[in-house]
């Protein structure tokens, strides 16, 4: 029996893309709308979607005095629960700024219409860096992986989990070398402990996120630990970067691997090198890059490495 690997394919959900189209749109049509539009505060919103989804529609923006763009999420009440938005906001607050985390710029309530300010971000996702290239040479991997672990790293110090990680997900700047988390509509945001020590480890029971990034036990509807769920989509977005394919079509009974590798996992070989032998293929990776994979793809989360155990790797700088 011989089949393809899973084709690296664009998650439904994905905004990523037109909104870094749209940001570049909006660099090159500079100041032209200042003098137009509705002001929010110190930005401008133009009447030019980027994008619609279905909780609103997303507009190009300007800062007033600066002149900068920036994308504006206009959420209507009727199709989002108020407290859904004020949700996501809250949790932008409470990540705070970092470079490898979209900013949020503002916020602002209008009648029934809830409008969120974000930073432009124009480099395209990363998702885009593997469609065009097949797959990434592991230095260059390795650059894009660095920031993002980094980004997620300061979102779980916040007590967040983002549950929804993905190569769209990951937005480049300009220069096509800075890596920026974005999308936290999925986002859980742990409480803080009594003691201020740390986060209650509360389970999960929400399904959320792209089939081929979601752990199994996200896919059983079993409880689960949101952080430890973030490190497996990591994996996958790692091992997608590094091969221009997915491991798992999805990481249930469903997919004729997932028991396969399951089996190799509790033999403790290699995942990586099993998905390889899947295609008949050479496994082309340095042995540091497969065993970051193996402890990442790990199938059962209490085999799965923690984040602090990916920030340590020998393959990361």
């Amino acid at each position: 029996f011989f089949a393809p690997p899973c084709p690296l394919l664009r998650t439904a959900s994905a905004m990523g893309d037109w909104l870094s189209n749209a940001f570049t749109q909006a660099l090159d049509m500079g100041r032209a709308y200042m003098s137009s539009g509705q002001r929010l505060g110190d930005f401008t919103l133009t009447d030019t979607v980027l994008g619609e989804g279905g909780y609103g529609k997303v507009f190009k923006g300007f800062n007033r005095t600066t002149g900068e763009p920036v994308a504006i999420k206009e959420i209507d009440t009727k199709r989002m629960k108020p407290s859904n938005i004020v949700k996501e906001v809250s949790t932008l607050r409470r990540i705070g700024d970092h470079p490898n985390v979209i900013r949020l710029l503002g916020y602002f309530e209008v009648g029934e219409k809830h409008y969120i300010v974000l930073e432009a971000v124009t480099g395209g996702e990363l998702f885009k860096q593997v469609e065009k290239r097949g797959c990434l040479p592991e230095e260059d991997a390795r650059k894009y992986f660095a920031q993002l672990v980094r980004g997620v790293q300061h979102i779980h110090a916040r007590g967040i989990a983002h549950r929804d990680l993905k190569l769209e997900n990951a937005l480049l700047d300009f220069t096509e070398t800075e890596v920026k988390v974005i999308d936290f509509g999925l986002s859980h945001a742990y409480r803080p402990r009594a003691d201020g020590n740390g986060y209650e480890p509360e389970p999960l029971k929400h399904f959320c996120g792209s089939k081929s990034y979601c752990p199994p036990e996200m896919l059983a509807s079993v409880p689960y630990n949101g952080f430890a769920a973030d490190v497996y989509s990591l994996g996958v977005c790692l091992f997608a970067l590094l091969t221009g394919f997915f491991p798992l079509e999805e990481a249930c009974a469903r997919d004729w691997r997932f028991e396969k590798l399951a089996r190799t996992q509790l033999a403790h070989r290699s995942t990586t090198l099993k998905i390889f032998e899947f295609y008949r293929r050479p496994c082309p990776l340095s042995p540091a890059a497969v065993q970051l994979l193996d402890n990442m793809l790990q199938l059962d989360p209490r085999r799965r490495c923690g984040l602090a155990d990916v920030v340590g790797a020998p393959w990361l700088p």
